[in-house]
């Protein structure tokens, strides 16, 4: 991510209906690495490392995007790609990390709330949530 993900990703002027190239290659290396995991492992070690794997992988998600500024365009680059993290969580089999995935799209949703409606909004279940998760 560090060296995929350039800053201009989020402060873009240009609408697009893709994720960023930094996120497909991120989601193309896990891919193959739960691949792996799935076939050298089995019974709950498979659970117990994908679901460690799954909250290692959010916990790199949710500090990559405190590194960055974001206009309104570049707000919705990153719930693009949050959202393809959050589809691609799925496959970690982990209630846990889909809920961590679930509260970070809340949270990136908060950059593009008017701030009138902040009040109202970080009030909602998943974000007051967010103060036991992490």
């Amino acid at each position: 991510l560090q060296i995929e993900q350039k800053k201009t990703d989020f402060k873009s002027e240009e609408i697009t209906n893709q994720c960023s190239p930094a996120c497909s290659k991120v989601l193309k290396i896990f891919e193959a690495q739960i691949g792996k995991i799935n076939t050298c492992l089995d019974g709950i070690n498979v659970n117990s490392v994908l679901n460690e794997l799954g909250i290692k992988f959010h916990r790199c998600i949710y500090d990559h995007i405190f590194r960055f500024e974001y206009n309104e365009l570049g707000a919705m680059a990153l719930i693009r790609d949050i959202n393809e993290y959050r589809s691609f969580a799925k496959n970690f089999n982990s209630p846990t990390v889909d809920k961590l995935f679930i509260v970070l799209h809340s949270l990136s949703n908060l950059l593009i709330v008017q701030p009138n409606n902040l009040q109202e909004i970080t009030s909602g279940e998943n974000l007051v949530t967010k103060k036991l998760i992490i």
